[in-house]
């Protein structure tokens, strides 16, 4: 089910995702964002200074939001049997950590998209998507996502 979910989202939201969205897409790569960068360092500016800011986002699958990544669905106009069944898979999900025999207690993740799902790159995209744009509204900006 997850996968044709998965499809069907792709359907909607790949001519709506920004350019500089290399992550986890199809016929996308990092290599789109290195030669992106390096067209960048190699176009002569009216200064002649070029900088760039790298940036790991630290726990981003741990950590994003629930609602954004639903509200970000919502403004892709994802159909809204397709966000219900998407903010389902990601509520209330819940998980124990066994170590040397020993399990922690059940733990209630209320944020964050699950890791070794097929939907939880695509929703982690969804959500950067709207730091994506506003970026792109920055004069002389140029940015890329893409992952490790």
């Amino acid at each position: 089910m997850e996968r044709i979910i998965a499809a069907r989202i792709r359907d909607v939201i790949e001519n709506k995702l920004t350019p500089q969205q290399s992550g986890f897409r199809p016929g996308h790569s990092t290599l789109d964002q290195l030669l992106h960068l390096r067209a960048a360092l190699t176009r002569p500016t009216p200064d002649s200074r070029t900088g760039a800011a790298f940036v790991d986002y630290a726990k981003a699958f741990d950590t994003a939001d629930h609602d954004r990544i639903v509200s970000a669905m919502r403004e892709m106009d994802i159909p809204p049997h397709i966000i219900r069944w998407s903010a389902s898979f990601l509520k209330g999900r819940q998980a124990k950590v066994r170590v040397n025999f020993k399990s922690s207690p059940l733990m209630l993740f209320h944020r964050g998209v699950p890791q070794g799902t097929v939907l939880g790159p695509l929703m982690f995209i969804i959500a950067m998507n709207t730091l994506s744009k506003r970026l792109s509204q920055v004069p002389l900006l140029f940015h890329g996502f893409f992952r490790r």
